[in-house]
């Protein structure tokens, strides 16, 4: 295999109006994080603030907002992508469609993606998170959802849970 850096890409541009930002195939989440909350936005990003937000979003994009707004690769609008051939195709629900189809979610394969169109979103909450990793064995299951049934009657209603799920048996 063969890894190409594309960290020089690294360009955002935010289109406030139309909720829709163009990120270079370099922007490392965290930037991306950084450059819509200073606009008072928000999207699906991963989950890991230090990856690249076309590496996570190409993988599917499981992320704090997820409940919101869905996965990081259903956000993506459309992506510049640079095939095998050495060819830049725009890929979008009307370019291309069937490549923008597998592009979310297995877009590892197909390509470099040296920009991409994302959907943006006003930010909605009070900015309160709980932010939870449970590590549980088998016999500690039904109390882990026991806590987190009781925990969602009392959790105020604007605020954002991420909880991750590890069996861990040891």
């Amino acid at each position: 295999g063969i890894q190409i850096s594309v960290r020089q890409m690294n360009h955002i541009e935010r289109d406030l109006e139309n909720n829709v930002a163009t990120v270079g195939g370099g922007v490392i989440v965290a930037e991306f994080i950084d450059a819509l909350w200073k606009a008072g936005k928000r999207t699906a990003t991963g989950n890991c603030d230090c990856v690249g937000m076309m590496g996570a979003g190409l993988g599917g994009g499981h992320g704090r907002h997820q409940g919101l707004h869905g996965l990081l690769s259903e956000n993506i609008v459309s992506a510049e992508l640079v095939n095998a051939e050495g060819s830049l195709r725009t890929v979008s629900p009307t370019e291309l469609p069937e490549l923008y189809w597998a592009l979310r979610g297995a877009g590892h394969d197909f390509g470099v993606v040296v920009e991409a169109k994302l959907k943006i979103y006003d930010q909605q909450d009070a900015d309160l998170w709980t932010n939870a990793d449970y590590y549980y064995s088998d016999k500690d299951l039904e109390t882990v959802f026991a806590f987190l049934e009781a925990y969602r009657d009392v959790q105020p209603p604007e605020m954002t849970l991420f909880a991750s799920f590890t069996n861990n048996v040891d």
